[in-house]
């Protein structure tokens, strides 16, 4: 009986709002009921099946009452009229950006559209209000996919304030924004920012860039397409974010292609200007800093779910929340939504966005070199952002403490077989592999069953052409297969990549905090030394980078007589750390590959030309007295720390090869010592 009530009220509730006849307010009332009973059902087809036939009366339902709501009476003050808006009239949109993809898809109802974001999106609006626009445009994009029109696109590349600093081409301008202006009352903002006083530039920036950064992963899957299959859309966020945003700040990613060219240095930057724009200043070194932390959130070795460098209110559970449930607190922190979009649970949902975002970042050779070089200018930073220096460098650490075939698969070695890769290529996630198939990503397709090699197929835009639950197929250029480099060439970027901490020119200010980067850089170096296996290339770069930088540090100053500069002060804080990983890694090197006699050269004349600082004599001496104890004990079987400065016995030089053997308790095909790097205090 009560299932009955519930048909006959929805039944009811349907026929009011058709019904052209009855006030706005009373139809806007009995959509919203409508819609949330659909919602209550929990099948996403039926409430698909719902917008599908009564999609234009529910468009223009909510066109009538964003109109009447945002025309002149929100923005005087009037909080009735902003309840009404935030609470009844803007999670229709919302439901309507979800449920109808095809159709916007095809253009529908794109004018209007734009006008509505455009609104949402206004420069003088409050920024919540900014920022559940940047979310709704999100999914509107995702829709248009291929199809994107140029309000769409510049709609996102002006969401943020202030970026990028000038306006980035687009293939087709609009011949006046004017035109996409229905009222006349567009230029006041919906919501004005209080009076009290505007907020800072910079912080404006960095909460739409936080907002932009969460909506690329949170409102990828929330698209209910056609079919029993569920489309992800963050590959066309990405590219987008991608165009707009990554490529302004990191200009060099679209010249270099070092990575899988064998050239390891990029360009040298002597300044900020190129690529059309001025990124120097301080801000956008903010938000380098904070993208670099959100992708490294993502991709740290088995850490699924990990805040880094963030505060506790934008921790990564906040990635998984749902827009849509806080409209209502969007607009007053004590009040519940009247209507939402049902999501998924936070642990499988952070689960496929993770695989998602690794599957799309590993994609393709230009997002590794895109990766490579937010890597690289992390350490150009300043060094007031030491922790984000630091989080690089312990994933870089990750990645090498990791087996071989569990790496990136970019680190993973070129297969004889082009477009063939292993099966464990996959993102590992160290999750439960009982339910692994259950949540695999829908961005991947399935291989094929066959053993051994396989080819890897990406659910991106060209393996969507056969996809028959997806419109038409973008026009855009599939993403190239082949992604693998190899251990040792990554060795060589990363050793090249963190150089520049010793580079930069020292300050005052910033000294405590660049002597602790480069300590950590030269731990990174000890890391690289003792726990990877490096061919001859790669040995020879890594001690020739650090002859660079001991000749850097130490050749260009004198140790200090009297008031001691900022060079001379950070020479001498990191000059016995650095000169002694050069000896023992010298050592290391000189056992494991034949070391060449150009390097022999260079390390013979930058010690003698040093030999004024005290740490290079110092450092001489403590490794001239590890060499004569190993030979001692591995040659001779005399331990030197036994006698304390007293002869051996003349006999016991006497004493046969066996009998040393024996009393050193030392087999006689031991290969000699492991000289490890002492630890950098």
């Amino acid at each position: 009986m009560f299932h009955r009530r519930q048909l006959d009220a929805t039944k009811a509730s349907v026929e009011k709002f058709l019904n052209p006849q009855n006030v706005l307010q009373k139809r806007l009332k009995h959509l919203t009921l409508a819609i949330r009973a659909q919602l209550e059902k929990q099948n996403e087809q039926q409430t698909k099946e719902f917008f599908a036939q009564y999609y234009s009366v529910i468009y223009q339902v909510f066109h009538d009452a964003f109109t009447s709501e945002t025309t002149g009476k929100v923005g005087k003050g009037g909080h009735q009229a902003r309840d009404t808006l935030f609470d009844l009239v803007l999670p229709i949109f919302e439901a309507v950006l979800v449920y109808t993809p095809e159709l916007l898809y095809q253009k529908w109802q794109c004018n209007s559209i734009g006008v509505v974001l455009k609104k949402l999106l206004h420069p003088q609006n409050q920024l919540r209000v900014r920022k559940l626009g940047l979310q709704y445009l999100l999914l509107w994009l995702q829709s248009l996919r291929d199809n994107i029109v140029p309000i769409a696109e510049e709609l996102l590349v002006t969401s943020v304030p202030d970026f990028p600093p000038k306006p980035l081409k687009v293939d087709k301008q609009p011949s006046d924004s004017r035109d996409w202006v229905s009222g006349p009352d567009y230029n006041a903002p919906i919501v004005p920012v209080s009076t009290d006083g505007p907020r800072p530039v910079e912080d404006s920036t960095m909460e739409m860039i936080e907002c932009l950064l969460e909506g690329l992963v949170s409102q990828s899957r929330r698209l209910v397409w056609e079919g029993s299959s569920k489309h992800c859309g963050f590959d066309v966020l990405f590219h987008l974010f991608k165009k707009h945003f990554l490529y302004v700040l990191y200009p060099q990613a679209l010249k270099h292609r070092g990575p899988y060219t064998g050239k390891l240095a990029f360009e040298d930057e002597s300044s900020s200007l190129n690529f059309e724009v001025d990124t120097s200043a301080p801000v956008y070194d903010r938000v380098r800093e904070r993208i670099v932390n959100w992708v490294v959130q993502w991709i740290t070795p088995n850490r699924a779910v990990l805040s880094i460098g963030v505060p506790a209110s934008q921790s990564t559970s906040s990635l998984a929340s749902s827009s849509a449930t806080s409209l209502g607190e969007v607009s007053r922190g004590d009040h519940q939504p009247s209507l939402c979009i049902s999501r998924k649970e936070h642990g499988e949902q952070s689960r496929e966005e993770l695989v998602t975002l690794m599957t799309t970042l590993y994609s393709s050779q230009e997002n590794v070199i895109l990766l490579h070089e937010m890597l690289r200018r992390t350490f150009r930073l300043s060094f007031s952002y030491l922790s984000t220096m630091e989080t690089v460098l312990t994933l870089l650490q990750d990645w090498l403490a990791q087996e071989s075939d569990r790496r990136p698969e970019f680190m993973q070695e070129r297969s004889r077989f082009p477009g063939l890769v292993k099966r464990h290529s996959e993102p590992h996630l160290n999750l439960n592999p009982a339910s692994a198939e259950e949540s695999a990503s829908p961005c991947i397709s399935p291989t094929s069953e066959g053993k051994g090699l396989t080819r890897k197929r990406y659910m991106t835009y060209g393996a969507r052409a056969s996809d028959p639950g997806s419109p038409t197929s973008p026009k855009l250029q599939a993403p190239s297969r082949d992604v693998r480099i190899g251990l040792q060439p990554n060795l060589r970027l990363f050793i090249s990549e963190a150089a520049h901490v010793f580079l930069a020119a020292p300050r005052q200010h910033t000294l405590p905090e660049q002597v602790e980067a480069c300590v950590q850089v030269i731990k990174l170096y000890q890391t690289v030394a003792m726990k990877s296996l490096m061919d001859g290339e790669t040995w020879a770069h890594l001690l020739s980078t650090l002859l660079n930088i001991t000749s850097h540090v130490l050749g260009k100053t004198s140790p200090p007589s009297g008031d001691s500069s900022v060079s001379q002060r950070l020479a001498c804080r990191i000059g016995s750390d650095l000169v002694k990983t050069v000896f023992v890694l010298w050592m290391n090197a000189s056992l494991s590959v034949s070391v060449s006699t150009s390097l022999w050269d260079d390390v013979l004349h930058l010690l003698q030309s040093l030999t004024n600082w005290p740490a290079v004599i110092d450092q001489w001496k403590h490794i001239m007295k590890m060499m004569t104890r190993l030979l001692g004990q591995y040659v001779y079987g005399i331990h030197l720390s036994q006698h304390s400065g007293k002869h051996p016995a003349t006999r016991r030089g006497r004493l046969s090869s066996k009998q040393r053997a024996a009393s050193t308790n030392t087999p006689l095909d031991y290969a000699g010592p492991n000289l490890a790097a002492p630890p950098v205090q």
